[in-house]
């Protein structure tokens, strides 16, 4: 969902405005910030991924400790969590 690669074809002139969501959201550095973003664009997510070496720390050992995300896959590559609603 926060990939901005190709996304300059496909929204055009939205491409902007989609970027700079983009960088609120990379900014993030714990689970509420994660959940308040999702929150205020009124997204319903599933899952996050998160490959470590591109992740903040923090923000993965936030997941970690709250009762909102659950752990399901993680490799020393990569972390999943389940969104519980």
């Amino acid at each position: 969902m926060n990939t901005l690669q190709g996304m300059e074809w496909i929204l055009g002139s939205q491409f902007f405005a989609y970027s700079q969501e983009l960088i609120a959201l990379q900014t993030c550095q714990d689970a509420h910030c994660l959940r308040t973003w999702m929150e205020q664009r009124n997204l319903h997510i599933d899952y996050v991924l998160f490959q470590r070496q591109r992740a903040s720390q923090d923000l993965i050992d936030s997941l970690y400790s709250d009762r909102r995300y659950d752990l399901i896959y993680e490799s020393p590559t990569a972390v999943v969590f389940a969104v519980v609603p």
